[in-house]
């Protein structure tokens, strides 16, 4: 691995770069000088430099290209090592939100998509029901217990909040739970789909308007 890649975030600055150094830093990069700065320093040869500021901006923003462009200068034997370093690093993000839509769209991120749902599940806001109803269906298939999670969570975001225009949605997620639920073998420490099925009638029995939904899908 370079010497300059370090989690630390050991990023040494050019000496006199671009006509005295950085402009004025502030906690977010100015991406375009970044940028500039990066291909100025691989022009000089300053390779090890180059990487240290790749990954320190990945690090800073989750922006794909900075990794992208950091793995594609690695050696083939150590760009899968790099790799699992960044995504264990993504994974413990504390804003789970940012975490998983980074892992969604990488390309190798959806089994570690499904580790962070299982493992954080308490930390999921059905209020991010665009991010999470992608993520649903793409762990549907290899995932139904961590499709399962991220279906309840919007599920119980709409009838906490009381949220009638979403009922509709929600009792469909509640049926492709009762769906997913016959394929899911383990559940852990997670409430199976009856239990969990009987623990919203009881908490939310008198939201007729979300039960009107239901009922038509079996529920």
């Amino acid at each position: 691995m370079h010497s300059g890649c370090s989690r630390s975030g050991g990023l040494r600055r050019p000496c006199g770069f671009c006509g005295g150094g950085s402009p004025e830093r502030s906690p977010w990069p100015v991406l375009d000088w970044e940028d500039a700065q990066i291909a100025a320093l691989e022009a000089l040869g300053r390779t090890d430099e180059a990487q240290a500021a790749r990954w320190h901006w990945f690090e800073q923003t989750l922006m794909e290209t900075y990794l992208r462009d950091y793995l594609q200068q690695l050696p083939a034997f150590e760009d899968g090592e790099a790799e699992q370093r960044a995504i264990d690093f993504v994974a413990a993000r504390p804003d789970l939100v940012e975490a998983l839509s980074f892992l969604l769209d990488w390309p190798t991120g959806l089994n570690r998509v499904a580790q962070v749902i299982v493992q954080r599940h308490g930390e999921l806001n059905g209020a991010h029901d665009e991010l999470f109803d992608a993520a649903a269906e793409r762990l549907s298939a290899d995932h139904p217990l961590a499709a399962t999670l991220v279906l309840r969570c919007m599920v119980d975001f709409a009838l906490t909040n009381r949220y009638s225009s979403q009922y509709a949605a929600a009792a469909g997620h509640l049926h492709t739970c009762q769906l997913l639920s016959s394929r899911i073998s383990d559940w852990g420490e997670i409430p199976p789909h009856e239990a969990y099925l009987a623990a919203i009638r009881s908490t939310h029995a008198r939201k007729r308007g979300f039960w009107s939904k239901a009922r038509p899908l079996g529920l």
